[in-house]
């Protein structure tokens, strides 16, 4: 019977052997991948394209021919930059999406985890104070910038609010 077993492909495999790679210096390649490349994951599989995305990227940056993409499955990518200063000008382009969907494209950390990256930067509000003025009072806490321009020689303040609403679905309302 254990005869048996052993031809039909249900017999006890052996263990497979155990191959040991030597430890290795990587900090030079971790320190050469902070500074050239982009990790990314899209938010909609169903709709957006990573080998799409991966070709349209460099070239909506106006950078094709100067940056490499690569699927790594599961929705990521990886876009490898020949110049750091490429990226510095990339990253001030944020939010990013494709397709009508955001992404999240963060700098190259050695993480790894299924949900890396995640984070998505929405809206800066002292940057956006700034384009248009000097920013004086900022409060996170209520959404509210004060901004400082100057306009044809005259002072100008602004104050500009963001207004939240807070929607409830139907079957969660009471009668």
């Amino acid at each position: 019977m254990s005869r048996f077993g052993e031809n039909n492909g249900k017999g006890i495999k052996p263990l497979p052997r155990t191959i040991r790679v030597r430890m290795f210096d990587n900090s030079e390649l971790i320190r050469r991948l902070k500074r050239t490349t982009l990790i990314g994951k899209i938010m909609n599989p169903d709709v957006q394209s990573v080998g799409s995305l991966v070709l349209m990227m460099p070239r909506i940056w106006k950078l094709e021919g100067q940056v490499v993409g690569r699927d790594l499955g599961l929705g990521t990518f990886r876009l490898d930059f020949e110049r750091e200063e490429d990226i510095l000008e990339v990253m001030k382009t944020e939010t990013f999406n494709y397709n009508h969907w955001m992404l999240s494209i963060v700098r190259w950390e050695p993480i790894i985890h299924k949900d890396y990256p995640s984070a998505i930067t929405f809206w800066d509000f002292r940057r956006i104070g700034n384009e248009l003025g000097t920013v004086q009072t900022f409060s996170a806490t209520v959404l509210l910038v004060l901004v400082f321009a100057m306009m044809k020689n005259l002072a100008h303040t602004a104050t500009c609010t963001i207004m939240f609403r807070h929607m409830t679905s139907d079957s969660s309302q009471s009668n």
